[in-house]
């Protein structure tokens, strides 16, 4: 049991890093937009 909590660990934290690559490439995408 304890190995399964350890594992739905990890991919709560691989989501929240996708997220933040999104949200980054959004970013790029309006300063580009501005040039």
């Amino acid at each position: 049991e304890e190995e399964e909590e350890e594992e739905e660990e990890e991919e709560e934290e691989e989501e929240e890093e996708e997220e933040e690559e999104e949200e980054e490439e959004e970013e790029e995408k309006e300063d580009d937009m501005l040039m």
